[in-house]
């Protein structure tokens, strides 16, 4: 039996990873140990990870959505405790006002007597 200096078994049989399929692979001598137990399966599992389910993209922006409110509430409860901040409450949000726009006018070509502004 020959050495295998730390490294692992090849599996003789494993698997396949398609959604509820579960059927067993026969591992072959070389090559990569497969994970789909046909072309179908490998394709339906591309298709759920491209074309996920509206639902579960919104459940997945609001639980990140949760995780930044409770990682930026930590942050002003320290800031706070050392004193670098007031209170728990976020800093106001300071609304300047916008510049005015310049109001633009025709101005005479000096050059042109008709006033055509050099179109005519």
């Amino acid at each position: 039996m020959p050495a295998t200096f730390g490294r692992r078994r090849r599996p003789r049989t494993t698997r396949c990873k398609g959604k509820g399929c579960k059927r067993q692979i026969k591992v072959k001598n070389k090559g990569r140990v497969p994970k789909y137990c046909s072309p179908s399966c490998k394709q339906e599992a591309y298709l759920r990870r491209r074309f996920r389910s509206p639902l579960e993209l919104v459940a997945r922006d609001l639980a990140s959505i949760e995780v930044r409110e409770v990682i930026e509430a930590k942050i002003m409860e320290i800031l706070v405790r050392l004193g670098l901040a007031k209170s728990n409450l976020p800093p106001p949000i300071i609304h300047k006002p916008k510049p005015e726009k310049p109001s633009l006018r025709l101005v005479k070509n000096h050059d042109d007597p008709a006033g055509n502004n050099g179109l005519g």
